[in-house]
């Protein structure tokens, strides 16, 4: 492979990660039927403009800074980077995701007194941010001095993450379907989705404000993966000790009881009509639903567990 200089390195990682963030909001005005929105309602907010539509001239001239910006954080990120060892990469990658976020936020209040995030819906925002941070230092890992090991051979070394990533899949899948069934059958496709992605992404407060579009499913979506994805990890880092200390099964039930507690009163504190429009019991059976489909994988995955859960042998710890 090639090796670039670090200022190679950072220019390329920097404009691949403004590269993510352009087209990231382009396919979520795209879906929404209002091309460039974004970018133009950024332009005339950072210039003070009085007028708004997405005019070619402002709307490059962002363009141009918006990249010079990612390119100045790409050669920072790359100069810094060096010594990092290659499985740190993809943390640091989400910690400057988060890092952007927080910068989008504090200096839209400071240079314009606009909070951008709730214009543009937050969840939006966070997760263009987090795609870009990963997309930055993953081709700085791949493009470092040190051997990149791969996504297969990282995870064949930790099952715990392997264990989690398959688990939280599964059970992120299993609600989504059972909302698509349950949805299809009783109400309109993607209905569920459509409504807590309008919560979180455009702060709905009734029925009338849920929009059920393409960005508004996709970026529910994504966040309902990840969550599930931290909760299968969790569960499967616990599942790992119950061999050993059978207690801990209490624990792992706590896992999904305080999840699903969580969510709900979550929702209940600022969005409590949400409850009644898509219906607790359809939250309910999902969530049932996918505890069942995770902890089964996680006991397949540990033979002594589940001949425990089948009640074929008392859990015991091979001496």
């Amino acid at each position: 492979m090639l090796r670039r200089s670090i200022t190679q390195r950072g220019i390329i990682a920097g404009t691949l990660a403004g590269t993510t963030i352009v087209l990231w909001f382009l396919i979520a005005d795209l879906t929404a039927g209002l091309p460039f929105r974004t970018p133009a309602f950024l332009t005339y907010t950072l210039f003070g403009l009085d007028e708004f539509e997405p005019a070619v001239g402002p709307i490059a001239l962002y363009t141009l800074l918006h990249f010079l910006a990612f390119i100045a954080i790409g050669y920072l990120a790359a100069k810094s980077t060096r010594r990092l060892h290659p499985r740190a990469y993809i943390l640091v990658g989400l910690v400057l995701g988060f890092f952007l976020f927080d910068l989008l936020f504090y200096g839209s209040l400071i240079v314009t007194g606009i909070n951008i995030l709730e214009a543009l819906g937050w969840p939006l925002v966070l997760s263009g941010n987090l795609l870009a941070g990963v997309v930055l230092m993953e081709y700085l890992r791949f493009t470092g001095p040190m051997p990149a090991p791969g996504w297969s051979a990282f995870l064949r070394e930790n099952a715990i993450l392997r264990r989690g990533l398959i688990g939280g899949i599964l059970g992120a899948s299993a609600v989504a379907i059972s909302f698509l069934i349950i949805d299809t059958l009783f109400r309109e496709a993607l209905f569920t989705p459509g409504a807590l992605g309008s919560v979180l992404i455009h702060q709905a407060s009734d029925p009338a404000g849920i929009e059920i579009t393409a960005a508004t499913v996709l970026t529910y979506t994504l966040l309902h993966y990840i969550a599930f994805v931290l909760i299968g990890t969790a569960a499967a880092a616990l599942i790992t000790r119950v061999e050993d200390h059978p207690a801990l099964l209490l624990g792992i039930i706590l896992v999904f009881v305080t999840f699903e507690a969580l969510f709900i009163g979550i929702v209940a504190i600022f969005a409590a009509w949400i409850l009644d429009t898509i219906g607790w019991w359809n939250v309910l059976i999902g969530n049932v639903i996918a505890t069942i489909t995770m902890v089964g994988y996680l006991a397949r995955e540990h033979p002594l567990l589940w001949r425990f859960l089948s009640r074929k042998e008392p859990l015991e710890a091979p001496r």
